[in-house]
């Protein structure tokens, strides 16, 4: 059973269509519909990954849990230690799977529309 504020969940998207160079960076609680954090950015990488999370677990409280799907984003040094310091643990679902991350990817669907 999920409890409202224990995992969180990330992604980004890139919104599809002409003029749209940017990235959306979204976390929300995988128990209520709630997204956290939503930030555009120029570029999905390391960087600007552990900028959002850092942003969301400042102004939300840091999870137990971030939710995440295996991006190599997600994985670098930086989000690892970002993470590490705030004590919150970090899972992957199975690659190609997108029924895991079931919440969050119903949003990016909201999000693309």
């Amino acid at each position: 059973m999920l409890v409202p504020g224990a995992v969180r969940g990330f992604d980004a998207m890139c919104p599809r269509g002409e003029g749209h160079e940017q990235y959306l960076l979204v976390a929300a609680d995988a128990a209520v519909c709630f997204r956290t954090s939503i930030a555009s950015r120029p570029s999905y990488d390391s960087a600007a990954v552990a900028e959002v999370l850092d942003r969301d677990m400042v102004e939300h409280g840091a999870p137990l849990v971030y939710r995440m799907d295996r991006a190599s984003v997600h994985r670098t040094a930086g989000v690892l230690e970002l993470l590490r310091s705030r004590q919150v643990l970090l899972l992957h679902g199975p690659p190609h799977h997108a029924q895991y991350y079931g919440q969050l990817e119903r949003q990016n669907r909201e999000h693309r529309a």
